[in-house]
C-alpha cells in the first residue's frame, strides 16, 4: 500500500512538473499539491510520531471552514478576550483555542438542527436539475 501512494504521488508530481512547462497559465497550485502529497507519503507515513501529528491536521482540516468564516468576526467583536495575554505565541494560541470552540458548537448546531440533511437535499437537487438539461 505504501509503495502504491509512493507511485502515484510521484506520478502526480511529475505530471504537474511536465504541466507547469507547457501551461503558464497554471500557476503553482497544481505543482504545490503535488509536492504536499508527495512530503505526506515520504514523512508521515513512515514516522509514528507525524502520524499523531496529522490527526491533530485533519481535525483542524475538520474545523477550517468555521475557523476561515468566523476569524475576523471573533477578532472584531472579541478583541480584549483574544488579546488577554501580551505574548504573540499565547495570543495565537488563545485565538485559535477560541476559534476551535466556537467551531465545536457551530459543528453541534449544524448536526442537531438538520442543517447537513437541508444541504444534502438541495446538493440532490442541484444534481437533477444538471442532469435533466
Amino acid at each position: 500500500r505504501y509503495k502504491d501512494k509512493l507511485i502515484y504521488s510521484l506520478i502526480l508530481f511529475f505530471v504537474t512538473y511536465i504541466w507547469g512547462f507547457h501551461d503558464r497559465f497554471s500557476g503553482e497550485l497544481p505543482h504545490a499539491f503535488s509536492v504536499i502529497l508527495l512530503v505526506n507519503v515520504l514523512v508521515i507515513e513512515r514516522n509514528a510520531i507525524l502520524k499523531k501529528a496529522s490527526g491533530v491536521l485533519v481535525f483542524l482540516g475538520k474545523h477550517s471552514t468555521n475557523i476561515f468564516m468566523f476569524h475576523t468576526f471573533i477578532l472584531l467583536y472579541f478583541e480584549k478576550q483574544v488579546y488577554y495575554f501580551r505574548n504573540p505565541f499565547l495570543i495565537y494560541i488563545n485565538f485559535i483555542i477560541i476559534v476551535i470552540v466556537i467551531s465545536i458548537i457551530l459543528e453541534f448546531i449544524k448536526k442537531y438542527s438538520g442543517f447537513y440533511k437541508l444541504q444534502e437535499r438541495l446538493i440532490s437537487l442541484i444534481w437533477q436539475e444538471k442532469g435533466s438539461r
